[in-house]
């Protein structure tokens, strides 16, 4: 094929029926060799999500890139061209474009194998190495991870997360991977993608291995026995597996484990992978992948076919990093321990990290002279009443010093970590601090990812620390009092773009970005739906008012009108009693389908069950609104003050959300003085 490039027309696919697809298939089947196993069914979800970019020329498909926007940054799963038009520069297009779509994002990251002849075009296409690091394949060729950036700073995390998803697999998914000779195992294989690695662990459970030890071929029985070498194995607890088992099958419909007799052994594995801390599990068996996701006995526990996990693997990551849902309901409690009770402490001790016994009394002192002046030392306990986590922590000067933040249950080490640090954001705020300083030597490599997460910045002798800033600024004022040094050198000057904003307020919570371009808005909430979301009368950790609200959480809604957008703020009003906006809140995430996915891919946030969004969906799809760290206010901003404020209605509450001025969102948010 020939042609300049300037003939060359890129466009966004919209659905997996647009024409081009069958084209994009037949070219990422010719050279599958070079791009690793991607299904159809997955490159459908990618299209119907907007997620392939083509470039064609004389209505013919030429290349293509397949790509996903986890967190701040976009990730390409494919970039394909073909042979006749790679002189064009058409991959550069395509990069290009990306860059250009998604500027406010902070890059674009790739992972190639070294041996493939991709590996040499990557430069000239302004990527640079990272680093490299054996792949998934059984030869374990070396992978390189690429970086394209966009010239946002480092602050906004273009680094990979230390946390990796783990996705317990059934025995078939397995035997897919691992016999050659099986048929239609290109699902399965997709999950030892390269381009993966970074994102999942695949692991088995007990289960598992002793399906593959029934095999009836003997030879290959120890083949594959032999393979379960390379696969980490989840903790084992078999009468908690079992017993979780027999509440599942007793939730499934009437006559379903009798029609379908796998239904046993599958939510058995099921079982085992929730027990042993899996985020998700995967099968091929779509029956009783249907099944399964529906038992609220395996909640919050990620259960899909292997393609549908590669689709939503963003979602699940977030899932897996913070799932407030598992403190909900657990009697989870938290409260002030007093000196005498040290001997209760003793199993928060981070073996891990090698800590001696002296060196944790002596952090566990610390602060213990001064509690009730200017010190506390605050415990998590379960509804047993045992310590699972702690956060110590005292004023000095202008910084709360943190001397012992521990989170002993590594399943929900990431969540309660992010419930404590939003308590002592708050605790620094309402003392006039400026500075968390973390001063616990031995903090477990969970605790130390959601610290980091959460906007702590690393020194380099490990040491976190994180800014508080309180207030309304411009952005002049921010760039010349909190973005110094040679990181934030591209960012001084102008306005940021939304994305950039919405992180930088995330990271530097209560902070106020006043001149961005986030778009505001007022939703309207009826009171029920107030009390369930927010707790007018009760917290959302109903049995304990100070763990307080879940720094992320979501709200569901009828489809239509679909006014809001994120990343964005909102201001919540209650339309009857008390008739007034009580709180705000950043906008993370818009999203509309059907209640049932938007119910997976959020009941990590608790609240609702699926019953209650179904009931708000219209023609099978509801709207999900994504937000976090509400602020409620000190004083809730009344109807006839939201009338004095702007007077021109523009402030006057509707049935349905509606899209309000920033100078209207910070006349009623300063007003509120949240707290």
């Amino acid at each position: 094929m020939t042609g300049d490039r300037s003939a060359v027309k890129l466009r966004f696919l919209r659905s997996q029926s647009d024409p081009a697809m069958p084209a994009v298939r037949d070219l990422s089947d010719k050279n599958k060799q070079w791009l690793g196993i991607l299904p159809y069914g997955a490159m459908g979800d990618y299209a119907d999500r907007g997620r392939i970019l083509v470039a064609e020329q004389r209505r013919a498909v030429v290349g293509y890139a397949i790509f996903d926007l986890p967190s701040n940054r976009v990730r390409l799963a494919q970039l394909c061209i073909e042979p006749d038009v790679r002189r064009q520069r058409v991959a550069l297009m395509l990069v290009e474009h990306l860059s250009s779509t998604f500027s406010d994002r902070t890059g674009i990251a790739v992972r190639c194998r070294r041996d493939w002849p991709a590996d040499t075009a990557w430069p000239g296409l302004g990527f640079e190495p990272r680093s490299n690091a054996p792949g998934r394949s059984a030869a374990r060729h070396l992978v390189t991870a690429w970086w394209r950036d966009h010239g946002h700073p480092d602050l906004f995390g273009s680094q990979v997360d230390d946390a990796r998803t783990v996705v317990a697999i059934d025995a078939n998914v397995f035997r897919d991977i691992h016999e050659s000779e099986r048929l239609e195992t290109n699902e399965s294989r997709a999950l030892r993608s390269d381009w993966l690695e970074e994102s999942i662990e695949l692991v088995v459970t007990s289960g598992v291995r002793a399906e593959l030890n029934q095999h009836p071929n003997s030879q290959e029985r120890e083949r594959l026995l032999g393979a379960l070498v390379n696969y980490r194995s989840l903790p084992t607890d078999p009468s908690a597996a079992r017993a979780l088992r027999e509440l599942v099958l007793a939730n499934l419909s009437v006559g379903a484990a009798e029609q379908d007799p796998s239904l046993r052994s599958d939510s058995l594995l099921a079982a085992e992978a929730k027990v042993g801390g899996a985020d998700a599990f995967v099968s091929r068996d779509q029956s009783a992948v249907e099944a399964l996701s529906r038992s609220d006995a395996l909640e919050p526990l990620w259960i899909s076919t292997p393609s549908d996990l590669i689709v939503h693997l963003d979602e699940l990551s977030d899932a897996a990093n913070y799932a407030p849902s598992q403190l909900l309901d657990t009697g989870y409690s938290i409260g002030s321990v007093p000196s005498s009770s040290e001997s209760d402490l003793h199993h928060l001790m981070s073996h891990s990290t090698g800590e001696s016994k002296s060196q944790f009394r002596k952090q566990c002192r610390r602060s213990a002279t001064l509690v009730g002046s200017s010190a506390s030392r605050r415990v998590l306990r379960d509804r047993h009443g045992k310590i699972q986590g702690s956060l110590f922590s005292e004023r000095r000067d202008d910084a709360l010093e943190v001397s012992l933040i521990r989170a002993v249950d590594p399943r929900i080490a990431r969540t309660m970590t992010i419930q404590m640090v939003h308590l002592l954001r708050q605790e620094a705020r309402d003392h006039g601090l400026r500075l968390v300083q973390i001063a616990d030597p031995s903090i477990t490599t969970p605790v130390r990812a959601a610290l980091r997460d959460s906007g702590f910045a690393e020194a380099e002798d490990g040491s976190l620390s994180c800014r508080v800033i309180d207030g309304c600024w411009t952005w002049s004022e921010i760039s010349e009092a909190v973005l110094t040094g040679e990181a934030f050198g591209t960012l001084a000057g102008s306005s940021p773009a939304g994305v950039i904003a919405a992180e930088i307020e995330r990271i530097f919570w209560p902070l106020k970005v006043t001149d961005s371009d986030l778009p505001c808005f007022m939703i309207p909430i009826r009171p029920a739906p107030a009390q369930e979301l927010f707790g007018l009368t009760q917290t959302l950790f109903a049995r304990d008012p100070e763990l307080g609200l879940s720094r992320q959480h979501v709200y569901y809604r009828s489809p239509a009108p679909k006014v809001v957008s994120a990343p964005g703020r909102v201001l919540w009003y209650v339309s009857n009693d008390p008739k007034a906006v009580i709180a705000s809140s950043r906008l993370d995430a818009v999203e509309l389908a059907h209640p049932g996915t938007l119910h997976r891919k959020y009941r990590r946030l608790g609240v609702l069950d699926r019953t209650v969004i179904e009931g708000r969906a219209k023609e099978g799809r509801a709207q999900a609104i994504l937000f976090s760290d509400t602020e409620f206010f000190r004083e809730p901003v009344s109807l006839s003050r939201l009338r004095a404020i702007d007077e021109n209605g523009h402030l006057e509450p509707l049935a349905s959300p509606r899209k309000i001025s920033a100078a209207n969102f910070f006349s009623v948010y300063q007003e509120g003085r949240p707290r």
